[in-house]
């Protein structure tokens, strides 16, 4: 087999691949005797059909298998022996390759197209400032997480008297409009949550009723949509949209959630070891706990800026007539040229983020290898489960050999790693800029963020 390279753009070359038939008859010959031994035909023992016969039957589509594998590979070879830095795969010329007969073995030509990567100067210094907000949780997320956890670790009372956080469990029954129970209407236990109900003047009703007082009450004013009359009564939402009228509902008990109080004991329980900590550094610990849980979302933010950033700094052309028809043939739904030609703008930002990134990864060794993936798995297993077990060595090790064989969970970490190590390359080399705000201020800027970008 013969490959060569000719330019035909600034960007953009063909490949020009000569096969004999010398190139894969052998490989053809393999795969049609291993056909001939599994072969089971009427008038024939199982293997023993005539070579001739199987190729007949087979040959033209092993052949096509066979080559087209061939073909595949030395081009990657090809492309990875003289550095040809492509973007995307090739694709194939159809107008200048001559249809191929596959029923006959012979010579031909195939004619592939290539999107080059540019070549530029990577630009990733302190030049460019990027800006970082970091999150300083306010007093009242503060005392929202606060009020959380009190309630979470709280108890259960069962007052004489329904107020208007309490749940109610008791008996509902459908009403005629004379006040009897409808016949083979519906009847079930259930359970109110009163702050459940929007409005209030309907919560109000039941505020005050005591265990074995009944109350009747019209459906579709104290709750507004079908999905809560299906909790409500227990059944499907398809019913209960068919569902209108008066209901009576029978108290049977009131439960009442008593937060915890602001105690040592309860400080304890949130935060297992610290059983001298007092209210101060019970709320700082919220506090750092809140901020950290948002670490990430601030990462996410941060690289987001940074990527625009370096695309503005590292400004270069792409092959864009051969990317619009690259995504048109690798189009997972069907699409047309005046689609893609639409969509193209805001795909250009992802091709120029993957060929910076590449030059990010080649100038600091980004690459992630499978022993730093097996030293982060054992790293985790011993972490999460260090605490409750005696973890030795060698279970560690039948764990991390486990999980090694699962390719998609380490192509996840890789991913995941490699993310780490670029996130650590940007905040380094870039200048970044810390600015402390509130979750608030946050949440708006990320909102402002997506719907630009």
């Amino acid at each position: 087999m013969k490959i060569t390279q000719e330019q035909t753009g600034k960007l953009t070359a063909q490949l020009k691949v000569e096969i004999s038939a010398n190139d894969y008859a052998d490989k053809v010959d393999k795969v049609l005797k291993e056909h001939q031994r599994r072969a089971a035909m009427p008038g024939f023992r199982p293997g023993k059909v005539p070579y001739g016969l199987v190729k007949k039957m087979y040959g033209h589509a092993v052949m096509a298998d066979e080559v087209n594998k061939l073909v595949n590979e030395s081009l990657m070879d090809y492309l990875n022996e003289q550095k040809v830095n492509i973007i995307g795969h090739p694709l194939a010329n159809h107008e200048k390759t001559s249809e191929i007969n596959w029923h006959e073995s012979s010579d031909f030509t195939l004619w592939f197209d290539l999107g080059m990567a540019p070549e530029f100067e990577l630009v990733l210094d302190n030049s460019i400032d990027v800006e970082f907000l970091k999150i300083n949780a306010d007093d009242d997320t503060v005392n929202q997480e606060v009020t959380h956890l009190r309630e979470r670790h709280g108890d259960i009372e069962h007052p004489e008297q329904a107020g208007e956080n309490d749940w109610l469990d008791g008996e509902m029954e459908q009403m005629d409009e004379q006040g009897h129970e409808v016949k083979g209407g519906i009847k079930t236990k259930s359970y109110l949550f009163l702050k459940n109900i929007t409005n209030a003047d309907q919560r109000a009703q039941f505020i005050a009723l005591t265990p074995g007082q009944s109350f009747e009450f019209d459906i579709r004013k104290v709750y507004d949509t079908d999905k809560d009359i299906a909790r409500v009564l227990r059944i499907t939402e398809s019913k209960a949209s068919h569902v209108h009228g008066n209901f009576r509902f029978t108290l049977e008990k009131i439960s009442r959630m008593v937060p915890a109080a602001m105690t040592p004991e309860f400080y304890e329980r949130v935060f297992p070891g610290h059983s001298d900590m007092d209210e101060e550094h019970f709320l700082g610990h919220i506090r750092q706990q809140i901020e950290q849980s948002y670490a990430g979302e601030s990462d996410k933010l941060f690289l987001q800026s940074a990527i625009e950033k370096l695309i503005e700094a590292n400004p270069f052309d792409l092959p864009d007539e051969f990317l619009k028809r690259w995504l048109l043939e690798n189009s997972k739904k069907e699409t047309t040229p005046e689609a893609i030609e639409e969509d193209y703008p805001s795909m250009m930002n992802g091709f120029k983020w993957d060929i910076i990134r590449q030059k990010i990864d080649e100038k600091y060794g980004l690459a992630v290898d499978d022993d730093q993936i097996k030293e982060y798995v054992a790293d985790y297993f011993s972490h999460r489960y260090g605490h409750q077990v005696d973890v030795d060595p060698a279970r560690i090790q039948a764990v991390v050999n486990g999980f090694m064989e699962k390719k998609e969970e380490v192509e996840k970490v890789r991913d995941e790693l490699f993310g780490k190590k670029l996130l650590a390359t940007l905040q380094n080399n870039l200048k970044v800029k810390v600015k402390e705000v509130t979750l608030e201020e946050f949440i708006l800027t990320g909102t402002k963020k997506t719907k630009n970008s």
